[in-house]
């Protein structure tokens, strides 16, 4: 569990980098990682963390930490998750920014085909799944629900935003 998250967590911080790299070289730096870009997300991760540990430490109400069927939920929704936000990724190719635009860039396009065509926030969408979908690979029940609260609160404001600004 806790080496397939890991390659998950890696796995993703490098698509961010990598996306950045290929189409942004010019801004690429450590903060394509998307490692430190707010205390909430340390926080959550260290909290997911501390959840996992403890529970594989203590085994609360005597039951193991692995359950099978979250683990193969999770590891599906983690794989989709990933999947749609890096095909979002590229499909914006150069006008994807990790930060709202609150001007708009010489060049830049509004992306409406590809799987912007099918979805309004595919990026997005992938990685609340991504996320929900760790906690669930970590058999994590309290982070579960926290991180789907979390996310789902953190885009009900930005989402807005975003829009007016376009």
């Amino acid at each position: 569990q806790w080496s397939l998250y890991m390659v998950a967590l890696s796995g993703f911080h490098f698509g961010e980098f990598l996306n950045t790299a290929l189409f942004k070289a010019d801004v690429v730096n450590y903060d394509s990682f998307v490692v430190n870009h707010s205390k909430s997300y340390t926080i959550a991760a260290l909290a997911s963390w501390t959840e996992f540990w403890l529970e594989a430490w203590f085994k609360p109400f005597g039951l193991p930490k692995f359950r099978a069927l979250f683990f193969v939920a999770g590891m599906l929704l983690v794989a989709a998750g990933q999947i749609l936000r890096a095909l979002a990724m590229y499909t914006c190719g150069p006008n994807f920014a990790h930060q709202i635009m609150e001007r708009r860039a010489n060049g830049h396009r509004l992306v409406t085909h590809g799987v912007y065509s099918k979805l309004r926030h595919p990026s997005y969408t992938g990685w609340f799944w991504w996320c929900v979908g760790t906690q669930l690979l970590l058999c994590n029940p309290l982070c579960v629900c926290a991180y789907a609260l979390a996310a789902w609160d953190f885009f009900r404001h930005r989402i807005p935003y975003e829009e007016a600004l376009l």
